[in-house]
């Protein structure tokens, strides 16, 4: 009897004997062979086959294909997105936290590529958590400033940036994307320090599940951090950081 065949990513012809190891599950080496995929041919945000088409081409059943694809769920390689199917998720990164912490500085420094983008700025009034950690009193106007972070092209973070009205109101006014301490200092002369990030972990809400391209039940790791003027000592920043806990592994610096 000829050997069952399945044709790679490429559409190259392979005998199933050429690459399933007898003593290995096939799902075991289903996974390593897709994964090997992801790693060589696949960018953050790219859509896999259907568990049907990946279950015809390695010829098995669905439910093999099913376990080989959640050992790569589990890996970080792939997600799951209700609407887009299984996706390709980006290497996870050691997203360090410090005094001086900034978002493109250290997403360069592992060699990756970084974005921000703006997705709403409006004036609100302070809520009892932003008006504590500004140090400013209830419903004083602050400026709520919500960006998407990207990592190789590939959603990684959403922060509420929240910024007393009175202090910098340029920041309401001309802000209008890239780095925001950049834009204090070269506008107000001023630089920041972060002096206290509390992290926790959260399920996403509505709005994190669209930004981020995530399923509901993704995990995402919470940062909450206060930045002050370095001369002044006023508290100037409060942000809320979302980050997909997938790809993330926050590391604290004590200095």
């Amino acid at each position: 009897m000829e050997p069952k065949k399945f044709k790679t990513e490429g559409g190259q012809s392979m005998n199933i004997e050429q690459v399933l190891d007898q003593d290995i599950p096939v799902y075991v080496q289903i996974s390593n062979a897709l994964a090997d995929e992801i790693q060589k041919g696949h960018k953050p945000g790219d859509v896999l086959p259907s568990e049907k088409n990946l279950a015809k081409r390695f010829q098995v059943n669905r439910h093999t294909i099913r376990r080989a694809l959640e050992i790569l769920v589990t890996k970080g390689l792939i997600g799951k997105l209700q609407g887009r199917g299984t996706i390709v998720q980006q290497r996870p990164i050691n997203y360090s936290i410090h005094s001086g912490t900034r978002f493109t500085e250290t997403l360069e420094y592992h060699g990756r590529q970084a974005e921000s983008i703006v997705l709403r700025k409006i004036g609100i009034p302070a809520q009892k958590e932003s008006a504590k950690r500004l140090e400013i009193d209830e419903g004083e106007p602050i400026i709520l400033i919500e960006t998407l972070r990207k990592m190789d092209g590939a959603p990684f973070s959403v922060v509420s940036h929240h910024f007393p009205l009175n202090k910098v109101y340029a920041v309401m006014s001309e802000y209008e994307g890239g780095s925001l301490h950049e834009f204090l200092y070269n506008h107000y002369h001023m630089k920041l320090k972060r002096t206290i990030s509390l992290i926790g972990a959260i399920l996403p809400g509505k709005d994190d599940i669209h930004w981020l391209e995530i399923s509901g039940n993704s995990p995402l790791l919470l940062v909450k951090s206060v930045n002050v003027d370095q001369v002044t000592g006023e508290p100037i920043e409060f942000s809320v950081s979302r980050f997909k806990g997938i790809s993330t592994q926050l590391s604290v610096e004590l200095k």
